[in-house]
C-alpha cells in the first residue's frame, strides 16, 4: 500500500516497538511515517527512511517516537508502496511479558475483528486521522451482538484512544468486535494472558496477541491443520538468540488450529442491533483502562481458547443460516455468532461470503500461546460515477 496505519505498542521503558518495511517493487521507495499519540501528532515533520527494491527495513520506533504509552503510526510510501507491520514487545527486567506482530490496515467507518480472547486483558486502540470521530463498539459472542460496556466514546481528530475490552463477553471462546463510527477510524487490539512461572521465581512469562480488522471474502485458500502445526512448532522450537540468567525449555508439546468464522447479523453497512443481556448472566461493567505496556501482571488462570469453542456450526434450520464451505465439508453460522471450527486436515478452500480468520494456539513450556490470522485480502473497492461519450 502507499497509505496505512499501525496501532498497537508503546515505546515507554521496557517496551519495544519494531517497525518492518518491506518493498517487493522493482525500485526503491521513499517511506515517509508519521507518529500519533493521545495528545496528537508527536513530529512536525515526517520521519523518512528509503527502503531498496526486493528488500526489507526495520526502523527501532523508540528513536523517532520516544516515552509514547499509546502509538499509532501513519506509514505513506511513493511508487508501488509497501508492505508494514510491526513486532511489539515488553520486557520486565528478564521477564518476557509477550511479543506480538501487528499487520497494518487502513481506516474505515466500520471493523470487524475476529479472534480476542474474553478471559484475557485486551485493549482496542482507535485512532481518527481526519476528524473527531464518535465511535461505538458492539461484542458478537455466543449470545449474539451487545454493546460493549462504556464502548461509547469520541476520538479526536490526530489522536488515539485505548478502550478497554475486560468484561467484555462471559464465553470462554474468541468472540468478535464491531466497532463503527461516524469518520474513518484505524482500529487494532492487544490481548494479554498470564502463562506458566517464569523458571524458580514466582513471576509469571505473559503472552500478548495482536488482531486486525477482518475483510469479507467469498472464497479464499486456507492451509491444512498439519501445515499450520508445522509452522507453529517449528518457529517456537527455535534456538533463542540469548541465554537468560535461568535457563527455559523451548519447544511445544501440542499445537490446534481453527476457524473463528462470522456472518454479520445484519447486511453490511447497517448498525448492529444490540440485544438486550441475559439476566442469569448479569451485565458486565465497565473497567478502568488497564496499562498493558507497563509490566501488565494478569492474576486469573489463563486457558487454550480453542479448547471450549463456542460451536462447532449451526444447524442448517438455524433462522438465516449461512452455509460455508470449507474443503470437503459445509458448516453452518448462524448471523450474529462467532463459530469456532476445526481446520480442515488438508489445504482446500474456504467458499462463502463471510468473514474468516484462522485461530492457532500452541502448548508452550511457559503456557499456550495463541495468535488469529486473517483468511482472504481486501476486495476492491467500486466507484460509482457517470461516463459520457461525445463522438
Amino acid at each position: 500500500r502507499t497509505s496505512q496505519w499501525i496501532a498497537t505498542g508503546a515505546t515507554t521503558s521496557g517496551a519495544d516497538i519494531v517497525l518492518l518495511l518491506s518493498n517487493p517493487g522493482p525500485t526503491a521507495s521513499v517511506v515517509s511515517v508519521d507518529g500519533f499519540g493521545a495528545s496528537g501528532r508527536l513530529n512536525t515533520a515526517p520521519r523518512q527512511v528509503t527502503v531498496p527494491a526486493g528488500s526489507t527495513a526495520s526502523v527501532l520506533l523508540a528513536g523517532w517516537f520516544p516515552d509514547e504509552s499509546a502509538l499509532a503510526v501513519h506509514v505513506q510510501a511513493d511508487g508501488g508502496g509497501v508492505a508494514a507491520w510491526a513486532q511489539a514487545s515488553l520486557m520486565n527486567g528478564e521477564i518476557p511479558q509477550g511479543t506480538t506482530l501487528a499487520s497494518a490496515s487502513v481506516p474505515a467507518a466500520s471493523h470487524t475483528i475476529l479472534g480476542i480472547d474474553p478471559r484475557g486483558t485486551s485493549l482496542l486502540r482507535l485512532v481518527s486521522p481526519s476528524g473527531d470521530a464518535r465511535v461505538r463498539v458492539w461484542v458478537a459472542d455466543s449470545s449474539g451482538v451487545h454493546p460493549l460496556p462504556g464502548g461509547e466514546a469520541t476520538v479526536a481528530e490526530g489522536t488515539t484512544l485505548d478502550m478497554p475490552l475486560d468484561g467484555a463477553s462471559n464465553d470462554s471462546a474468541p468472540i468478535a468486535l464491531l466497532v463503527t463510527a461516524d469518520q474513518d477510524v484505524v482500529a487494532h487490539t492487544t490481548t494479554i494472558t498470564l502463562g506458566a512461572p517464569w523458571a524458580e521465581r514466582a513471576s509469571a512469562w505473559i503472552m500478548r496477541a495482536n488482531a486486525t480488522p477482518t475483510t469479507p471474502l467469498t472464497e479464499a485458500a486456507i492451509p491444512g491443520r498439519k501445515q499450520l502445526q508445522d509452522a507453529a512448532t517449528s518457529v517456537l522450537s527455535s534456538a533463542p538468540i540469548r541465554d537468560t540468567s535461568l535457563a527455559t525449555e523451548s519447544g511445544v508439546t501440542a499445537v490446534r488450529a481453527h476457524l473463528l468464522l462470522y456472518v454479520p447479523a445484519q447486511a453490511t453497512g447497517s448498525t448492529p442491533q444490540p440485544q438486550s443481556p441475559d439476566p442469569q448472566s448479569g451485565t458486565p461493567t465497565p473497567v478502568p483502562t488497564p496499562d498493558i505496556w507497563s509490566s501488565p501482571s494478569p492474576t486469573r488462570p489463563q486457558s487454550d481458547p480453542a479448547q471450549d469453542p463456542q460451536s462447532s456450526g449451526t444447524s442448517p434450520s438455524t433462522p438465516g443460516a449461512v452455509a460455508v464451505r470449507i474443503g470437503e465439508r459445509t458448516v453452518y453460522v448462524a448471523p450474529g455468532i462467532p463459530t469456532l471450527v476445526e481446520a480442515p486436515d488438508a489445504a482446500g478452500h474456504i467458499q462463502s461470503p463471510i468473514h474468516a480468520a484462522i485461530v492457532v494456539s500452541a502448548d508452550t513450556a511457559v503456557g499456550t500461546m495463541s495468535t488469529t490470522w486473517n483468511v482472504g485480502t481486501e476486495g476492491i473497492s467500486a466507484v460509482t460515477g457517470d461516463i459520457r461519450l461525445t463522438n
